[in-house]
């Protein structure tokens, strides 16, 4: 059994944190035919995930803000830099959720109904989307001025 499939059947059909459950998923991904019961969301889901092209197609529909945010935590290793996500959320004029989110959570920074939820799958990005992501965003540099 493939990790995607592990995850989303380890997943809840709703969740607490309205995004976070599989028929957020089936909303924010605009799966057609909306399906019912967990076993046919969950093989939806699957085939969504394991098409080809499935990363690029999320990568190319996020909004510029969206693809900040990713750029930056895959440029940090997949790890939060508060200070990183706060500035391009000020850049991009994004009012941070303030209710039920932690601070040092990257998850405070999405957007309502954002595909980054689809892409951060109950947390963490699947190992197919990371190798594209790594191939498509620019690793992060330091400069050092003497």
């Amino acid at each position: 059994m493939d990790e995607i499939k592990n995850t989303l059947e380890s997943m809840n059909i709703d969740a607490y944190r309205s995004e976070s459950g599989l028929n957020s998923l089936v909303r924010i991904l605009n799966i057609k035919p909306r399906p019912k019961g967990k076993r046919d969301i969950v093989a939806a889901l699957s085939r969504f995930y394991n098409k080809p092209g499935a990363a690029a197609e999320l990568f190319n529909r996020l909004s510029a803000y969206e693809k900040a945010i990713l750029t930056s935590v895959v440029q940090w290793g997949y790890r939060v830099n508060r200070d990183e996500l706060e500035s391009i959320a000020e850049t991009h004029n994004f009012g941070v959720k303030s209710a039920y989110s932690s601070n040092t959570s990257r998850e405070h920074y999405f957007p309502k109904d954002s595909l980054l939820y689809a892409i951060f799958l109950d947390g963490s990005v699947p190992e197919k989307f990371r190798q594209y992501f790594t191939e498509v965003i620019p690793p992060y540099i330091v400069t050092f001025k003497p």
